[in-house]
């Protein structure tokens, strides 16, 4: 009789220990997940704008440019291209603050000017004047895409079509990166590394700056279009319909779906941020309207 009981003592270890091994390991798997992070639509302009690719938040000026390619939104140089300025809240201050660009898509800061991606130029426009003071041309240029600004003042562009990512150095144009399938859209730049996330393969880079060397972040980002970064790590667009969230610490692995309007008829082209309020800026491109969504971190 000791000899039975002692056995099922045993087994009675051994489940309670496999149990235990099997709740640690759900720990561990739920803990690789990360924060969760959800959108919550806060404000949508009506569609009255021509075919809006990218925003950007100035914080300088408290407001949002609306990057629009036009009422035929094509890469023809036809002059239909336009940039609105809307509040922080949705409001529509100029719905055409800057015009005769072609097809404009990703802008950023430096220095009181916005440099902006228009088809095979760079083109760089005055903020107060509102006019374009110079265009740089690009090399072998096929379809220029996004742009960000590092801490030197150096712009970073993307050209999807070329496979090139290129920089703009004291007035001059250089190929920083080509890489043969590449297809780079959105573009992230960072001290060390510069970020970019492959419109075609959906895979999502990180570049180090100095060497080039690349490793994969995260896959799963079909169509993937523009990049923002929070604290908890990275939102990314995607052209269909979707919005991704990549954990800062995430090497390798599907990115994890956060919104999809697909259904809805609305585009993410090139987002933008606006910390200050936790808000994720929209640009729905064929839905010709901007949405605004609030973050939610738990």
């Amino acid at each position: 009789m000791k000899y039975i009981t002692t056995f099922f003592l045993i087994l009675t270890l051994l489940a309670a220990c496999q149990s235990s091994q099997k709740e640690t390991k759900a720990e561990q798997e739920e803990s690789k997940k990360g924060p969760i992070v959800s959108l919550e639509l806060v404000w949508q302009t009506d569609s009255v704008m021509n075919t809006p690719e990218a925003v950007r938040f100035d914080a300088e000026n408290n407001m949002i440019y609306v990057m629009n390619m036009g009422v035929k939104p094509n890469s023809e140089k036809d002059g239909d291209g336009t940039i609105s300025k809307l509040s922080v809240d949705g409001e529509i201050l100029e719905k055409e603050w800057v015009t005769g660009l072609n097809s404009p898509k990703g802008a950023n800061f430096q220095n009181g000017k916005l440099y902006v991606a228009d088809i095979d130029e760079l083109v760089q426009i005055d903020i107060i004047t509102a006019t374009v003071e110079k265009r740089y041309p690009s090399i072998d240029p096929k379809f220029l895409n996004d742009t960000d600004v590092d801490e030197n003042g150096d712009v970073y562009f993307t050209d999807t079509g070329s496979d090139q990512v290129l920089k703009l150095v004291d007035g001059e144009v250089m190929v920083w990166q080509k890489i043969e399938g590449l297809n780079p859209n959105g573009v992230f730049v960072e001290e060390n590394r510069v970020l970019i996330i492959s419109y075609g393969l959906g895979e999502f880079y990180a570049f180090n700056k100095e060497s080039g060397v690349k490793e994969i972040l995260a896959t799963g980002i079909k169509g993937g279009d523009g990049i923002v970064a929070i604290d908890e790590g990275y939102l990314i667009s995607t052209w269909p319909g979707e919005i991704f969230f990549v954990p800062k610490d995430q090497r390798g692995g599907d990115a994890t779906k956060i919104l999809d309007t697909k259904d809805a008829g609305l585009n993410a082209a090139d987002i933008t941020l606006i910390p200050e309020k936790d808000l994720l800026i929209v640009p729905t491109f064929l839905g010709n309207s901007v949405s605004a969504y609030k973050i939610n971190i738990d």
